[in-house]
């Protein structure tokens, strides 16, 4: 038998992260297109007073932020609304839904964001359509993702104070207005609005609040912290104050600097309040500054899409055609291709504030669950250091975010009709997978996607076996075969070959150091009943034994079975082997843990998987390599390292 090996030991995320550090990169996340792009179709709602819908803005995505900051501390690992929901609701369809719509989210912020750039911003440079723009743009920012993008620390902060300059810029234009006697102060307090005044001032809240968007993000950057716990709700409600502050004094000097009428007709309303100041400072320089900050917003949310739907592919749980990497870049071009196209149409169809809404409108969703988990986890002790919430203030944030999500809010019927679109769409591809999985395994079972194990063509197959088993160290003694079944009493303890028949087999080894003693690594490992507790939280379920057989319950409801085939207590060893419900469907799956010595009180974990048909060890390959990473986190942060 011939095999081929991938060795791969998987470092974990450095927790480098300082609490200033990560105070910027919440800020940066925060800070981006809204500000902007949408102060202009605000003021059509509110005229002068843009700052108000900007601090109710503020209030409520702080409210959401509490929620945030509570469940980060309790569930700490970087999975954000989806882990939340699953430990609050346990439904795997909600879970994926509340998944697939952060999804969505980010696809409906680029199509703003490219619709942004295509505005008066770029008037200053070149003149072109706007839709044209928007999809050269789109085009450009999938060529970028395709080819790899080398994301860090130092340059997420260059690019958050470039997009911090340009409105601090603003703040001191309306500061030397004030000092000078320049503008209108009074005009920041005239309400204008066609309705009742309460209504326009939600109208322009929805608009606002997309500005304030980003701040959810800072839950993933949880496993990169030094002190998660205390550091990461100090940098969320720091960033989200400073971000507030200068969003309310950039409001203000729009109105007092720039009359309503003229901000809601423009595409670039921050250049405006350039051009009306006497204030000495290029316009091409300050139209720079804006679209380095839109451009970076987009190009941001385009790779976390296209991660995201990578993510769930390898997962299994939409067709794996999207799990694809360039072997090269490493990078997945079906996902991207697929993020692409539903922007291009998106930015096509749409208007800068239509889908603004929607951004807002399926964040709202998301916000409301989050806070729901957070009132149904209450019960859930918070860990010595971490932050809890007022009860009050996930109660507020999800009614808050009930009332925002209403047609109270003047929100237009289009909005609703594009975000149940998309959300449409991810039925289509869980219906799309499932048709998938059940063809594959119908011919499976009529032996049409393989011949029988001792067929003539399969015996002409330059390399095979007929069957494979394995060595078992307890009572019984199970062989794991080709056609996927297994059993106990019914095979001997023999290796059974045939020198005819040979086959490809793929074997993938990972290892890591984990900071703890072999026998608390150990003592994780053997506990079979408990994955979805002690090693794998929120990426299985649950967990049921019936005998050898375990029984993994995934987040979306798909189930897996494994065989134990052995506990070696002595040798810190157990193998398994999966015997149904693999994604992608294998022929032959057979793996291994071991627990090794390593130092003074260090391991290394070792995984081994031999797996059929050796085209898919990329995609296991990749999928191990992150779920190897992720035990060692889980491991390392149950013992407080």
């Amino acid at each position: 038998m011939t095999g081929r090996t991938a060795h791969a030991a998987q470092p974990t995320l450095a927790r480098v992260l300082s609490g200033r550090m990560l105070l910027f990169l919440v800020l940066g996340d925060v800070l981006g297109s809204g500000i902007y792009a949408l102060t202009g179709q605000i003021a059509a709602d509110v005229g002068g007073m843009i700052w108000a819908p900007f601090l109710i803005a503020f209030a409520l995505a702080f409210l959401t932020g509490t929620a945030y900051a509570e469940l980060v501390g309790k569930y700490p690992r970087a999975a954000g609304a989806a882990l939340y929901a699953n430990e609050a609701f346990r439904r795997p369809f909600l879970t994926f839904m509340v998944g697939f719509t952060v999804l969505a989210a980010g696809i409906t912020s680029t199509a703003t964001a490219a619709r942004a750039i295509g505005g008066k911003y770029l008037a200053e440079f070149v003149a072109a359509p706007t839709v044209v723009v928007a999809v050269v743009f789109i085009l450009l920012t999938a060529v970028l993702n395709a080819r790899g993008i080398g994301e860090s620390a130092r340059v997420n902060l260059v690019l958050t104070v470039i997009e911090l300059t340009g409105l601090l810029l603003i703040v001191g234009i309306g500061v030397h207005a004030l000092a000078t006697g320049a503008g209108e102060p009074g005009r920041a307090f005239e309400l204008r609005a066609e309705g009742p005044a309460p209504l326009a001032l939600l109208a322009g809240t929805t608009l606002a609040f997309y500005a304030m968007l980003g701040f959810e993000n800072s839950v993933n950057l949880v496993e990169e912290a030094r002190r998660p716990r205390r550091d990461l709700p100090r940098a969320l409600f720091g960033g989200m104050f400073i971000a507030g502050t200068v969003y309310l004094f950039v409001a203000f000097t729009c109105a007092m600097l720039v009359d309503p009428d003229i901000l809601t007709g423009s595409g670039a309303p921050l250049l405006e309040v350039v051009k009306a100041s006497d204030v000495p400072v290029p316009s091409k320089l300050f139209a720079a500054v804006a679209l380095v900050a839109v451009a970076n917003t987009a190009l941001m949310n385009m790779v976390m899409a296209s991660r995201l739907v990578y993510g769930m592919a390898a997962q299994g749980t939409i067709p794996t055609v999207f799990a694809r990497v360039l072997p090269g870049r490493r990078t997945p071009p079906i996902a991207i291709g697929f993020v692409t196209a539903l922007t291009v149409a998106l930015a096509s169809t749409g208007q800068l504030a239509g889908l603004a809404d929607t951004t807002v409108l399926l964040l709202l969703l998301v916000f409301f669950v989050v806070n729901t988990s957070a009132l149904v986890l209450r019960r859930e002790p918070v860990p010595p250091g971490a932050y809890r919430a007022p009860t009050w203030a996930p109660a507020l944030g999800a009614l808050s975010c009930a009332a925002l999500a209403t047609p109270l809010v003047h929100r237009e019927g289009t909005v609703y009709l594009r975000a149940l679109g998309l959300l449409a769409l991810a039925a289509v591809l869980i219906l799309a997978q499932k048709v998938v999985s059940g063809r594959f395994r119908a011919c499976e079972l009529s032996g049409a996607a393989r011949p029988p194990r001792h067929s003539s063509r399969f015996q002409r197959r330059p390399v095979a076996m007929a069957s494979t088993s394995v060595d078992h160290t307890g009572p019984a003694s199970h062989a794991f075969t080709l056609d996927g079944q297994y059993g106990s009493e019914d095979f001997p303890h023999t290796h059974e070959t045939a020198s005819d028949q040979e086959i490809n087999i793929a074997s993938i080894r990972h290892e890591v150091v984990v900071a703890l003693p072999p026998e608390e690594v150990w003592d994780v490992l053997r506990d079979v009943g408990a994955v979805h507790r002690r090693l794998l939280p929120g990426r299985v379920l649950d967990v049921s034994l019936d005998g050898d057989v375990r029984t993994l319950t995934m987040p979306d409801g798909h189930l897996v079975r494994e065989l134990i085939v052995a506990v070696d207590d002595e040798v810190r060893r157990l193998v398994y082997a999966v015997v149904e419900g693999a994604r992608p469907p294998l022929h032959h799956h057979h793996a291994s843990f071991q627990v090794l010595p390593d130092g003074d009180r260090h391991s290394r974990l070792l995984w081994i998987t031999d797996l059929l048909p050796d085209s898919l060890a990329g995609l296991i390959e990749a999928r191990t390599a992150h779920g190897i990473k992720e035990m060692k986190e889980v491991l390392e942060l149950s013992a407080g390292t």
